[in-house]
């Protein structure tokens, strides 16, 4: 519901649910009001993102790493097993 505020007919009041009037000037503020929620929202979202994706890079990393030392490990064991077998058919 709207009205003329009566100081000339400058603009225009609205009439809240709970009878409070705002001017035309209050309704932009709840509209950037709830332009920066968006954006908050967005902000929030592409964060979350970022940090869903560092994880997975992290995680991929640790994955490579336990390999390496696994693959290290396993090459040690061979070897040390092919010098003991050689030393051993020496005698």
């Amino acid at each position: 519901m709207s009205r003329a505020n009566g100081d000339g007919g400058e603009g225009l009041n609205t009439i809240s649910e709970d009878g409070s009037e705002q001017s035309s000037n209050g309704w932009e503020k709840g509209r950037e009001r709830e332009r920066e929620k968006e954006r908050e929202k967005e902000r929030e979202k592409e964060r979350v993102e970022r940090e869903a994706d560092e994880k997975r890079r992290l995680d991929e990393a640790d994955a490579q790493r336990i390999r390496e030392i696994t693959s290290k490990a396993v090459s040690a064991i061979l070897v040390g097993m092919l010098k003991w077998f050689r030393a051993s058919r020496k005698f």
